[in-house]
């Protein structure tokens, strides 16, 4: 009840936000106008409206021009027509969403009702309900214990034995004598990867497993220590985990996760785009690109990975401090660096929009950038290519700009309103930053020592000594971070760290710095930014297709146009998206991607609609300019093959097999064609019907090839080839079997 209470909530607020805004773009930014949009920066826009949004909620209008004339100002409002509705509109507040034992418990009870009734896998689903919400340490002791039971029963050993290891590692000194004793066989030193767990649940001393459920692991422990797995197969999904690709080629080295066979051009009608510097063949990966970040669906948050996406299969790990997000491995719970951020109060931010959601994450995963960027620092090379993706601000109308604008101050609030930069981070104060060392200038425990004799605070200011220098800090906006292992003290809003310290940060820059990166992200996100998706295995083969899990931000990617009849496909594995050849692309062409408007699946007139509201351009493809007589929908495509001459591009009838205008013999390929037409209808059917999803596709690649050159597509048996060939690249990607 509290969880839907916290996100009915949190989206009542947002709704209402969107309402607000709404009627205060009317009253008060009805004159709103860019004089030159292509000068108008995201920093210009920013702060012209948060000069406009403090004035209305202060109840007063200013006539003055700001910042260069960039956007004119609104008139003159009088106090009746003042903003106490506004007041509160960009200034929201998150509640935090606990775990609750008692919802852990009635999740348990109805496990152990399950596995006494042999139904284990739907325990382990009960079980996963229970391990993320419970609190107490014998109660987590017990959902592990019972899960090591349920899943040896289903022969998941690989699963059960990382249970077992996860059980080590928390129970106390009695049951891992008693159940593992001396033996090193079962987890080994692998206890200690599991350290959040046992600070959080291994201190307790008290034997919380009763007798029958101790039994059946201690029995557990001993088959797998003696038969060491043999004769038991693990499961299906834990031993096909979809593998990364790895480039052949060498790479590119301003793109070392991109092919050195493509080069980036510029042009004036295409702007940047990815071009063949040599001819590539259909399969060819061109670029395995990881996202700069990324987000998962709310709907995937208990079936899958937060960190790496990909599907969490029998046992999750959970968060250890909410109640929201599960885990595959260890691994992936001590890389999460950015759920920190989050934690707790995920139930308010999935009510945002997937998009809206993406630029709020973005400013967790750059937050150290964003504080060099204000410093007038050297930032990443990850964060400069997504703060300089194109974001198309001079075709936005200023309504639209205005609307943006005010989402990037509504997040910027709910950055403050978690402390996003004020948390003491222990990222910030590790060996390895750049912005704090042992040895660094900046500040560390053996350099600047404060002491209570050496502090002097008054209303205005805060004196803090050392024994080798001292530094004045002013103003309620500067603060020092410290690491983790450092104490601070707060004064109103000021923060100082004693020990270990470093430069102070002025907030209020780099908040500005905040809602310009956001305005930009909020611009370029709808554009620029790529699903990530997971094939979804029904039991009839020729249902299964791709469905969203997640979304992410893949600045190279980015670059590659759009076509309604493109030459390569995208396919996700964990949060890396592959880019293939579909179809042969010689030198010098463009390569060209699909942004979800197919010829085949969408008429001209829907596809220009919506690449015009979304991505703001008209789409200038074969077939979007020769027509629906030739590119049609693909019920209504013909299955005759039309073919002709590789050179003249001329048609050539069958019976001909001559280039009516260059005389070339077109025999031998047409011969070929209706050669390999049987094998391809072999494999389409074996692969369709699920018969065989491990037959060579070479017959089918040598076909599209073939006909690329000397048919006419599309007809029917080209589509569906290239249907089957990037259903099987999608086998190798993320799967889930329905």
């Amino acid at each position: 009840t509290l969880l839907y209470t916290i996100k009915f909530e949190f989206q009542t607020m947002y709704s209402q936000f969107e309402r607000q805004f709404t009627d205060f773009l009317r009253t008060h930014l009805t004159h709103l106008d860019l004089k030159d949009r292509n000068r108008a920066s995201e920093e210009e826009v920013i702060s012209h409206l948060t000069h406009h949004l403090t004035d209305a909620c202060r109840g007063g209008g200013d006539d003055t021009r700001h910042h260069g004339d960039v956007i004119k100002s609104p008139p003159q409002q009088t106090k009746d027509q003042s903003s106490a509705s506004h007041h509160h509109m960009f200034k929201p507040t998150l509640v935090k969403c606990l775990k609750s034992e008692e919802l852990a418990l009635a999740h348990l009870c109805f496990a152990e009702e399950l596995v006494s009734a042999g139904e284990h896998r739907l325990a382990l689903s009960e079980l996963g309900g229970a391990i993320r919400n419970c609190v107490a340490t014998q109660t987590f002791r017990k959902i592990v214990a019972m899960r090591v039971v349920a899943l040896y029963e289903i022969k998941c050993i690989q699963e059960c034995e990382a249970e077992l290891v996860l059980l080590k590692s928390v129970c106390c000194d009695d049951c891992r004598n008693g159940l593992f004793g001396k033996s090193d066989s079962i987890g080994g030193n692998n206890v200690q990867n599991y350290q959040s767990f046992i600070d959080k649940f291994g201190a307790d001393s008290f034997c919380s497993l009763d007798s029958v459920t101790r039994k059946s692991v201690g029995e557990i422990i001993k088959k797998l220590t003696k038969t060491k797995t043999q004769g038991l197969s693990k499961s299906n999904e834990s031993s096909k985990c979809s593998t990364v690709p790895t480039i052949t080629d060498p790479l590119s080295p301003e793109y070392p996760y991109v092919s050195s066979r493509v080069d980036i051009r510029h042009s004036v009608d295409r702007g940047r785009h990815v071009v063949a510097k040599e001819a590539l063949q259909i399969g060819d990966i061109v670029a395995v690109e990881d996202a700069r970040t990324w987000t998962l669906l709310p709907d995937k948050w208990d079936s899958h990975c937060q960190h790496c996406l990909r599907l969490c299969h029998h046992a999750p790990l959970p968060c250890v401090g909410c109640p929201d997000v599960v885990y595959c491995s260890v691994d992936c719970v001590d890389a999460d660096r950015v759920h920190a951020v989050e934690c707790g109060y995920m139930s308010a931010l999935q009510t945002l929009p997937k998009m809206v959601y993406l630029a709020f994450r973005t400013v967790s995963v750059f937050r150290r950038d964003i504080i060099k960027e204000s410093r007038g620092e050297e930032t990443s090379v990850d964060y400069r290519q997504v703060s300089e993706l194109i974001t198309n601000l001079e075709l936005r109308t200023p309504v639209d700009i205005a609307r943006r604008g005010a989402l990037a101050i509504f997040l910027t609030n709910i950055v403050k309103e978690l402390n996003v930069f004020k948390m003491c981070d222990s990222t910030f104060g590790t060996s390895n930053s750049t912005m704090g060392t042992s040895n660094s200038t900046m500040g560390t425990s053996n350099s600047t020592m404060v002491t209570s004799n050496s502090t002097m605070v008054t209303s205005n200011s805060t004196m803090v000594t050392s024994n080798t220098n001292s530094t004045m800090v002013t103003g309620a906006s500067s603060v020092m971070t410290c690491s983790g292992r450092d104490s601070t003290i707060s004064i109103g809003d000021m923060t100082i760290c004693l020990g270990g310290c470093h430069q102070a940060m002025d907030y209020k820059t780099i908040y500005s710095s905040t809602s310009k990166l956001l305005l930009k992200c909020l611009q370029s996100y709808p554009c620029n930014a790529h699903e990530i998706s997971e094939l979804q295995i029904r039991p009839e083969f020729r249902y299964s297709a791709n469905e969203d899990i997640g979304a992410g931000v893949y600045p190279f990617l980015s670059l590659v146009n759009h076509s309604c009849n493109p030459n390569v496909v995208r396919h996700s594995v964990g949060h890396v998206t592959v880019l293939r050849v579909l179809r042969r692309v010689g030198e010098g062409q463009e390569l060209l991607d699909n942004y979800g408007y197919h010829y085949a699946t969408h008429t001209v007139a829907e596809r220009s609609k919506a690449l015009k509201s979304q991505y703001l351009f008209v789409c200038a493809c074969a077939p979007c300019e020769e027509g629906p007589v030739r590119w049609r929908l693909f019920p209504e495509i013909s299955p005759s093959v039309r073919f002709r001459c590789a050179v003249c591009r001329v048609e050539v009838g069958e019976g001909r097999k001559k280039c009516p205008r260059c005389g070339r013999s077109a025999a031998k390929f047409i011969n070929r064609i209706r050669s390999l037409e049987g094998s391809v209808r072999s494999i389409i059917g074996s692969f369709v019907g699920g018969v065989d999803l491990d037959i060579d596709m070479a017959p089918l690649i040598e076909f599209l090839s073939i006909c690329e050159s000397h048919t006419i597509p599309p007809f029917t048996l080209f589509n569906e080839c290239q249907e089957v060939l990037k259903q099987k690249w999608n086998l190798g990607s993320n799967r889930r079997q329905m």
